[in-house]
């Protein structure tokens, strides 16, 4: 077994409480080449492998925008434009394909499932669909068995608000300003809305000094991930980790190395930096790190990739410890007996939930994988059993739930 390799990473300012608009500060410096890994059994207290049902009906190529919670997974694919749930046991439950047509919607028009909600707490989705034909903004609730059960125009109290958002324990909802023009004084940056009919609670109002708000398009948060009462907000170029807790704002800066990320310098020159176009175009063409997603944030442990220019790869997932300040590559990660030495992800992490992270397999990886393995290091486990049984190369994905140890 290899040994477990990790980096410490130099933090700057670690703490400074009561700078607004956040209740706590963090600097990480950050370099992705030195952040390493070891076998599975290093990092990992458990792996399970949960095959999904393959039917008529709820056959799929990827898996996109995964969201999880004790009960179900549900996810978007863009193959079969519809959205999936499946249960934990990987029991096929049901599938939204279309939208209720009273409402101007297209089937063409699968955008707006692909950024679907998945309310955790009363297993509800949520899909906001923006007609812009008529002028209108709809937040359509389904089941998960993929039933309307809810519309709501949603044209006066939600028109400014980002299209996914984030639901706490205790029913109240959270939204990110888009940050149309003309800004006014008393706007914020998010809206705390108790219920969908009414105006909601303005939180972090607007910095004047803030350059992003001068853009012609990106302006806002957008969300990241959310589980409970925490959710990760990020913006476009801007390294960094926004962390609501209850009533509480924490902001994480990642310094990454001089080659990864936009100079200083550009931030500075308005007719550059407020085109974003401009800044995309120069991103891709110099490799230069766009956003930080962050996959989930459980515990003192936070998941996030790196996407570098237009192209992602095996080597953008990581783990940091929050704690620690250790960075772990998930892509240095062997398999080894404690995952039967079958395929542990995809390229890149789809969610992270509870400790969990959970990744897709393909079929086709595990059979492979399974044919250089005469000695069958899974005999024992009833589940890759079956599955090696009774499914084949053209089978829906799998989904691998890793448990990381919790004193990474």
């Amino acid at each position: 077994m290899k040994r477990l390799l990790f980096v410490f990473l130099i933090v700057a300012g670690t703490f400074v409480y009561g700078q607004a608009p956040y209740d706590e500060v963090q600097k990480i410096r950050f370099d992705p080449q030195q952040a390493l890994g070891g076998d599975v059994s290093d990092l990992i207290d458990s792996v399970q492998y949960i095959p999904l049902e393959t039917t008529k009906e709820s056959t799929f190529g990827f898996i996109s925008n995964l969201q999880v919670n004790g009960r179900y997974f549900v996810f978007f694919d863009f193959d079969t434009k519809a959205i999936y749930t499946f249960n934990k046991e990987g029991k096929f439950i049901g599938k939204v394909n279309k939208l209720p047509a009273d409402i101007g919607w297209d089937k063409n028009e699968f955008y707006p499932l692909s950024q679907f909600t998945f309310n955790k707490n009363t297993n509800d989705i949520y899909i906001v669909f923006n007609d812009r034909t008529k002028g209108k903004k709809w937040l359509l609730q389904f089941n998960v068995k993929g039933e309307c059960i809810n519309k709501t125009d949603f044209t006066k109290i939600g028109g400014r608000f980002t299209d996914r958002f984030a639901i706490l324990n205790n029913g109240s909802f959270l939204f990110s300003d888009e940050l149309f023009s003309p800004l006014s004084d008393n706007q914020a940056y998010f809206y705390k809305l108790k219920r969908f009919s009414t105006p909601g609670e303005r939180v972090m109002p607007l910095s004047k000094n803030d350059i992003f708000i001068n853009r012609n398009a990106a302006k806002s948060y957008t969300l990241s991930s959310y589980s409970g009462n925490v959710s990760v907000w990020i913006r476009e170029f801007d390294y960094s980790f926004l962390v609501f807790d209850s009533n509480k704002i924490c902001k994480y800066d990642i310094i990454l190395p001089a080659r990864m990320s936009l100079d200083s310098s550009k931030y500075k020159d308005p007719d550059f930096f407020n085109k974003i176009e401009t800044v995309w175009e120069y991103a891709r063409e110099n490799k230069i790190v766009e956003r930080l997603p962050a996959i989930g944030l459980s515990g003192n442990l936070l998941a996030f990739k790196k996407l570098s220019g237009t192209s992602s790869s095996m080597r953008d997932n990581f783990i940091l410890s929050l704690q620690s300040k250790n960075f772990y590559s998930f892509d240095n990660i062997t398999s080894d007996e404690k995952s039967y030495f079958l395929p542990i992800g995809s390229a890149a992490i789809n969610a992270f939930e509870d400790g969990v992270i959970y990744n897709e397999v393909a079929s086709f990886e595990m059979f492979n994988a399974a044919e250089e393995r005469p000695d069958k290091p899974w005999k024992n486990n009833t589940v890759l059993n079956a599955y090696f049984a009774n499914q084949n190369r053209k089978s829906n994905p799998l989904i691998v739930a890793l448990k990381l140890k919790d004193d990474l």
